[in-house]
């Protein structure tokens, strides 16, 4: 990032400290919806980037009907609610800059994190954090986006039922304060967000996202649409669905629930 860009995003950083804490939620994604419904109700809208972030989560999701298990007052979770000026057809730019922010962010205290398609954060083949991102739409265009994320932090004993789950503490020995964490991760979203809305970097978004890809251009074994096959993954298309090559050389497209990683 150039020191003009920096200078610029940083110069409006004070106009943007919307972040709330609270001790404990259902869950940080069904609150941010319910504040949305409320304001809208007055014909209000949020003011964005607006975070929302909680010690415990009753019911923390993740993809799908999967759930978000956490000790309490130990990680970061956390929803945060944007107004991306994005096309319907294009709104994995913004999953990807989501990523690649959280990606950055980790890397100042972890090497080597890599982004699992679609925006999962891993280390040496274990999940350190999970997004999970919800675009509304109006007409063809975003209305907005909320993206939740549970990131494990000091957390050392997980449950047998997760398969791969990694704190930082675990990584680096060290004990973290959740707070400044949060607050400093909101920061450095708000930074990159505003170089995203003034298009400036956007074009280099893929290239970024493929170059920390996990499995990216490696032979794995998959599960794609109910068959065990060895593949790579050589890019995404503009939906944000997984592009595949086969052994036997078959090109395969992936939505989320058509592909398991072995």
């Amino acid at each position: 990032m150039s020191a003009k860009i920096t200078i610029f995003a940083k110069s409006l950083l004070k106009k943007m400290k919307n972040i709330v804490h609270l001790p404990i939620i259902d869950s940080t994604n069904l609150e941010m919806s319910r504040r949305i419904l409320s304001n809208k109700l007055f014909f209000n809208s949020l003011e964005e980037p607006y975070m929302l972030y909680a010690d415990y989560q009753s019911g923390g999701r993740g993809q799908g009907k999967n759930v978000w298990e956490s000790e309490q007052g130990a990680n970061i979770l956390a929803t945060i609610y944007f107004r991306p000026d994005i096309i319907a057809s294009q709104q994995f730019v913004f999953n990807q800059y989501f990523a690649l922010t959280t990606r950055d962010f980790l890397l100042q205290y972890v090497p080597d994190v890599q982004i699992k398609w679609p925006n999962d954060l891993y280390v040496q083949n274990k999940k350190l954090a999970g997004i999970l991102i919800e675009h509304t739409l109006s007409g063809e265009r975003l209305e907005y986006s909320i993206a939740g994320i549970g990131m494990n932090v000091n957390q050392t004993h997980f449950s047998d039922d997760l398969p791969n789950p990694v704190s930082l503490a675990q990584i680096t020995g060290h004990h973290y304060r959740i707070q400044e964490m949060a607050e400093h991760y909101f920061d450095c979203l708000k930074e990159s967000y505003l170089l995203l809305k003034n298009g400036f970097f956007v074009k280099d978004l893929q290239k970024e996202y493929l170059s920390c890809l996990y499995q990216y251009e490696r032979y794995c074994p998959y599960i794609i649409r109910g068959e065990q096959v060895s593949a790579k993954i050589v890019g995404t298309d503009p939906f944000g669905r997984l592009q595949l090559v086969r052994g036997d050389g078959k090109q395969e497209i992936c939505g989320l629930k058509e592909i398991i990683y072995l």
